[in-house]
């Protein structure tokens, strides 16, 4: 039996951007000379978290599938940004229209976000902000942006990127319409519909127009404006490291941890039924649609062996039967 992905109303249009959010990408970071990349350049992610609090401390997400994608995507922010010491080593950074620049968070950034997060709003704060703390605006960015919803960790961690450097709404909703869909957004960030459309394309090649369509952002961004040119090497260096690491975190996700989101969406549904939110529904079968897709491809290329092919045929016959309870309510 094959699945499709249902048909969807035409998504109203972005009406403005996220009114607070750093525009990373068109404030010019030079993420080469940083002596915290170099670091992580030499030794890896250990160099990054060495300097992040212990197991267990307050801030260290926890051991879920959502957290731990988190947890990879901001490793690599904070090894990519560097603290406000090493930005006030770079002269080049003269020329970084976002000002100062802390863990990757900029100073008007800190500034009006700060109390919110449980942090002092002053010069003082912002200069002593630690790796830890810094997380927890990385943590409101990875909300904001969307990635929270998106199923497969690589997808999720492209897309926050995509907030933190700056994000182009026209380029997203162009991205999106040449997948077949639509972006919406509330308030510059991604309706539920948009996750959910983009839970249901493949991973894998979502990764790759993704990464290519930031990458024509930055060079954009410096060929209309010659003073962020020698920021340009590293924007693209920086893409095409997140753009390997979302290749290899695509491919953890299995068959069965697709279908165990799915389901636990679905059921969250269900238990909210009669006053389950239309949104959330129409989101919960697309990811049964999307891991259905992927548990025919696997039937038409053949199973690993007859224990697998049982498992996965139990498995496909469960998320039928749980996503037909989703689709016949209301109805």
């Amino acid at each position: 039996m094959h699945t499709s992905v249902p048909k969807r109303k035409p998504a109203p249009q972005a009406k403005s951007p996220l009114p607070a959010e750093p525009d990373r990408a068109r404030s010019g970071h030079n993420h080469q000379v940083r002596s915290i990349l170099h670091l992580q350049q030499t030794v890896g992610n250990r160099a990054v978290q060495r300097q992040m609090p212990p197991e267990g401390a307050d801030q260290k997400p926890d051991a879920k599938a959502g957290d731990q994608a988190f947890w990879e995507w901001w490793k690599l922010v904070a090894g990519f940004e560097g603290s406000l010491g090493d930005w006030k080593a770079n002269p080049g950074n003269k020329s970084d229209r976002g000002g100062q620049t802390n863990w990757g968070v900029t100073k008007s950034l800190y500034m009006g976000r700060a109390k919110a997060l449980g942090l002092s709003p002053t010069e003082e704060g912002f200069a002593a902000m630690t790796p830890n703390q810094a997380m927890r605006f990385g943590q409101m960015m990875w909300k904001s942006s969307g990635a929270s919803g998106v199923e497969n960790p690589g997808v999720g961690v492209v897309l926050a990127d995509w907030y933190w450097g700056g994000v182009d709404l026209g380029r997203f909703k162009n991205l999106m319409s040449a997948q077949g869909g639509e972006a919406s957004f509330k308030e510059g960030m991604p309706d539920a519909k948009t996750v959910a459309f983009m839970n249901s394309l493949p991973p894998g090649a979502l990764i790759e127009f993704m990464s290519d369509a930031k990458a024509a952002q930055y060079k954009n961004i410096a060929a209309e404006d010659p003073s962020q040119q020698k920021f340009l090497k590293g924007w693209l260096k920086r893409n095409e490291e997140r753009r390997l690491q979302a290749r290899k975190l695509a491919n953890t996700q299995t068959i069965q941890g697709h279908a165990q989101q799915a389901l636990a969406r679905g059921r969250s549904v269900l238990q909210a039924a009669p006053d389950y939110d239309a949104m959330a529904k129409s989101a919960a079968i697309l990811s049964f649609s999307a891991v259905l897709g992927r548990i025919e491809s696997q039937q038409t290329q053949g199973f690993a062996s007859e224990d697998d092919e049982r498992s996965m045929l139990s498995l496909k016959g469960q998320l039928l039967s749980e996503m037909g309870r989703v689709m016949n309510l209301g109805s």
